[in-house]
């Protein structure tokens, strides 16, 4: 049973790398090469550079790939490394035997679907345990160094990216390939953490008990107790913490202020979770 499960994945892992690439190739051939945009990281670099020097895009982005592939194999994991390579190599081959297709003269048009196929191309890969790029590697690597996070890294990245694109392909051009990678980014979050964005919740009230009642048998959600002092009074205070989506956040408000209008209400995102019965229970309540 486990060996089949574990086939199971690999394949699914497999079809969503598969997949994701494909996606990538249609939204680089048919939206940005046409229109002389670039998407951001080593991608965006080797597009500079077969544009430049005219040189195949697929070639050059497969050897700009490969020593990231490496610093991955060293400093992250062999699995992450090799997903990695299987993702790039793909990447690069359909690159070369994808058709070219010019589908609209609309420049903006071209920038906003160009990065919301490309972002669900790379959401999909990701998912899928595969990588498209080689500087998400270099962000991860620095990050586990330097301390600073990924995303940070990334912005530092593109920042020089598309500075370059300015000087090479001219600043309105620079400007569409910014909103390239705006959609894409935004894409990409859709893919990998869906429509249902959940939201941590601590609540801090003298009412904990009534409000955990209500959560549990009204709002049939899960809830969690936690025990603390206040910083003031050095008293016991008991905070409840409880996921949901961020559509359900304003109904939880509404329980927790009608049993206590001077509660204390803290809430972030959650970007991943893993265990626990967050879905089902979602799920069982519609």
């Amino acid at each position: 049973m486990m060996r089949k499960s574990m086939n199971f994945l690999i394949v699914a892992n497999a079809a969503f790398i598969g997949i994701g690439v494909l996606v990538s190739c249609f939204s680089i051939r048919s939206f940005l090469i046409p229109n002389h945009f670039i998407d951001g990281g080593v991608t965006g670099v080797s597009m500079l550079v077969a544009e430049f020097f005219n040189f195949p895009l697929s070639v050059v982005l497969f050897c700009m790939n490969l020593p990231f592939v490496y610093l991955g194999l060293k400093k992250i994991s062999v699995r992450f490394a090799f997903f990695g390579f299987i993702g790039i190599l793909f990447f690069s081959v359909c690159l070369h035997l994808f058709p070219y297709i010019h589908i609209t003269n609309d420049r903006v048009l071209g920038a906003v679907f160009g990065g919301l196929f490309l972002g669900m191309g790379i959401g999909l890969a990701i998912r899928g345990g595969g990588v498209l790029d080689g500087s998400e590697m270099l962000a991860i690597v620095l990050s586990k160094r330097f301390g600073v996070t990924v995303g940070n890294v990334l912005i530092f990245v593109n920042i020089i990216v598309f500075s370059f694109a300015a000087f090479f392909l001219g600043v309105e051009n620079a400007m569409y390939s910014v909103l390239v990678y705006l959609c894409a980014s935004k894409s990409i979050n859709f893919i990998i953490y869906g429509i249902e964005e959940f939201v941590s919740v601590m609540v801090m009230s003298s009412k904990i008990d009534d409000i955990k009642e209500t959560i549990l048998h009204d709002f049939r959600r899960g809830a969690t107790i936690l025990q603390a002092k206040g910083g003031y009074y050095n008293t016991d205070q008991p905070i409840l913490m409880c996921v949901v989506t961020q559509y359900e956040l304003e109904k939880l408000k509404v329980i927790v202020y009608e049993n206590d209008r001077d509660a204390f209400l803290l809430t972030h995102k959650v970007n991943e979770y893993s265990g626990g019965h967050i879905k089902r229970i979602f799920k069982r309540s519609h």
